[in-house]
């Protein structure tokens, strides 16, 4: 079951879609425990699926680093990407979250210090696609 956002207050797009603001991204990240890690290298963008949790307020993002503290730094730029969809009805949300790495994985754990929210809901055939 998808995990609807207050479709009222939110601001429409032309092909559908809604906008979501700060509140909404970070209230629907905590319904989830598994996005995209997202960062750069060398060898450019690279992704990884990770299991993460959030605190209440949404200011930081907990993920399991597993090996990525060898790959991961202290300030480094990262997003952490979460969506859900009902296939059936076609009614979807993408929430992407950026911020900085603030401590590495010394326990097996990266904290990400959120600066912004970005995301968008759609309902029936209007995701865009």
């Amino acid at each position: 079951m998808i995990t609807d956002p207050d479709v009222d207050s939110l601001t429409a797009e032309a092909d559908g879609r809604f906008l979501l603001g700060g509140a909404e991204c970070s209230a629907l990240i905590r319904t989830h425990r598994l996005g995209r890690l997202v960062w750069t290298e060398t060898a450019g963008p690279q992704v990884r699926p990770v299991g993460y949790r959030s605190r209440l307020d949404g200011t930081e993002i907990m993920i399991g680093g597993g090996n990525l503290n060898t790959r991961l730094r202290a300030g480094q730029l990262v997003a952490l990407q979460i969506d859900d969809l009902d296939l059936e009805t076609a009614v979807g949300w993408s929430v992407t979250a950026y911020g900085r790495i603030t401590r590495g994985a010394t326990i097996g754990v990266l904290a990400v210090a959120v600066d912004r929210h970005s995301g968008t809901y759609w309902t029936g055939d209007g995701h865009g696609d």
